[in-house]
């Protein structure tokens, strides 16, 4: 376990606990809310392997925090986000043979829990962003240069990462509610000669019908690779070898940085934005959401001249044979989210207007 403390002073607000459980790390943090802000007074780091479950790690949490602050100390509620569909407070973790069941957590740590998707708690920290921590949002400018200004009260998270993740947030006199969606699932983004061969070639390999996570995520950079060499879109050389010689799951990050030196990962990273562009388009389509669409995960995070110095992801999320839907795309700003620490606050909002004494 990693721990850090930033704050050790008795907190004069409420007190709320998150957890964003993830595949390979599980984080907690304490949070202070007071005045519509939140604060993170500390913070802990654990490995979901080395755990038999989430509870294991809440009782190490809860007794640093009564060491820390006394026993005094009133938790108003915890909120755990976990990649997994979601039904009446439990969750089955899609990365973890873990349960996350509210009330279990409850009855056994003395806690009220609640149990969100992890999108939906990405989607429940944007606004604290917007407001706390701006410069962790970047903007990706249309293909006129433009970066159309915030309105309305929709906005939609996609995030490439593991897998395709989606959700949207609607606000409503001054409170947000976040929703999830399996929108990565969503059919396969072909449009041209190209996107037909991709698809056969996923589909005899893969499933008959792939869907957008198998293009646009880790992965799916793994398997836009293997589709450029295999069928000789990309000449095979030291560096094709290489990288095919290591696992699918470990070849994403090293076509992602031989990208501005080798033409076969540039080829590879130009298909991944533009497919990329074309899915987050569909949503935008589909939720309109005019107060941004946040482009979250690591992959955009860990690539953005990816985005800024390329127009492929622009150019394709603008695209449509209708001039009238081409102007609704061209009012959507869009933004990748850098802070990885946005799950934990938009659980710790999550806690604090879902849970009621």
């Amino acid at each position: 376990m990693k721990r850090e403390w930033f704050s050790q002073h008795p907190p004069a607000g409420a007190v709320l606990l998150a957890a964003d459980i993830g595949g390979t790390n599980t984080n907690i943090a304490l949070f202070e809310r007071q005045g519509g802000r939140l604060a993170m007074l500390a913070h802990w780091e654990f490995a979901s392997r080395e755990l038999a479950n989430l509870e294991e790690a809440l009782s190490q949490v809860i007794e640093d925090i009564q060491e820390t602050l006394g026993t005094g100390i009133h938790i108003h509620g915890l909120c755990a986000s976990g990649a997994g569909p979601v039904e009446e407070n439990v969750c089955h973790l899609t990365n973890l043979p873990w349960i996350i069941d509210g009330e279990a957590i409850h009855r056994d740590l003395g806690v009220k829990t609640v149990v969100i998707n992890d999108f939906s708690a990405i989607c429940y920290g944007v606004p604290i962003l917007e407001r706390q921590a701006e410069e962790k949002l970047v903007p990706i400018p249309h293909t006129d240069g433009r970066i159309p200004p915030r309105r309305g009260v929709v906005r939609a998270v996609i995030g490439a990462g593991t897998g395709l993740g989606v959700g949207f947030l609607v606000e409503d006199r001054g409170e947000f509610h976040a929703y999830p969606s399996e929108g990565g699932h969503i059919d396969f983004p072909a449009d041209d000669e190209d996107g037909d061969a991709l698809r056969r070639y996923l589909a005899s390999r893969y499933a008959p019908t792939p869907d957008a996570e198998a293009v646009v995520s880790g992965q799916g950079i793994a398997n836009l690779f293997a589709f450029l060499v295999e069928t000789g879109r990309i000449e095979q050389d030291e560096t094709t070898r290489t990288i095919l010689s290591h696992p699918p799951e470990d070849r994403p990050p090293l076509i992602a940085r031989h990208r501005g030196s080798h033409e076969g990962c540039r080829r590879t990273m130009e298909l991944f934005a533009r497919l990329y562009g074309h899915v987050a388009a569909a949503f935008a389509l589909t939720f309109l959401p005019t107060a941004g669409l946040y482009l979250a995960g690591g992959i955009a995070a860990k690539n953005i001249p990816l985005f800024l110095e390329s127009s492929a992801f622009m150019e394709a999320f603008e695209a449509n044979c209708r001039p009238n839907i081409r102007a609704v795309l061209s009012r959507i700003p869009v933004y990748i989210i850098t802070d990885y620490s946005i799950s934990l606050y938009g659980a710790a909002y999550a806690a604090g207007i879902l849970i009621h004494d």
